[in-house]
């Protein structure tokens, strides 16, 4: 394995954002009545999507080293977002797998989804999407570094 491999840093780069997910769904969750147990099984979809959601935004910050920085904090945010979604979409499918769901739940599937993630997201941005430009831009350099190594090898060949 090449240092400083980006898919390699991706999935491990989803792996920290699960436990980021978790950490605000057991602040969201706590309350009378519930435990760091619950939420963590209502999170468990998410955590385990957590590695291939990492190498979808992993393949996002491929953009950051093509954009100005405006544009990269737009990204940033975007992606923080649709994470968010997936990781929401993952956990509430997980949930449903284990627990009989009433009719009610399928069909408001996509409002909960996008609403939770959205939720969350506004309650976490404040830390999560500066948190999130910085991981872009390390596996961007990533990115760069294995395009400069592919090069510099077709050149040698």
């Amino acid at each position: 394995m090449k240092q400083n491999n980006p898919y390699w840093m991706s999935l491990g780069s989803g792996c920290l954002w699960a436990l980021f997910g978790l950490a605000v769904g057991v602040t969201l969750q706590s309350g009378p009545g519930s435990s760091a147990r619950q939420a963590a099984f209502s999170f468990a979809g998410g955590m385990i999507a957590s590695p291939l959601i990492g190498l979808l935004m992993g393949q996002v910050s491929r953009l950051f080293q093509y954009v100005e920085v405006g544009m990269r904090i737009i990204i940033a945010g975007a992606s923080l977002y649709a994470a968010s979604v997936l990781f929401m979409m993952a956990s509430l499918l997980f949930s449903a797998l284990f627990r009989p769901m009433p009719p009610t739940f399928w069909a408001n599937f996509w409002t909960t989804s996008f609403g939770a993630a959205t939720f969350g997201f506004e309650l976490s941005c404040v830390v999560l999407w500066p948190t999130a430009y910085l991981n872009h831009t390390v596996i961007s350099r990533a990115w760069a570094q294995r395009s400069n190594r592919e090069k510099t090898e077709s050149i040698v060949h």
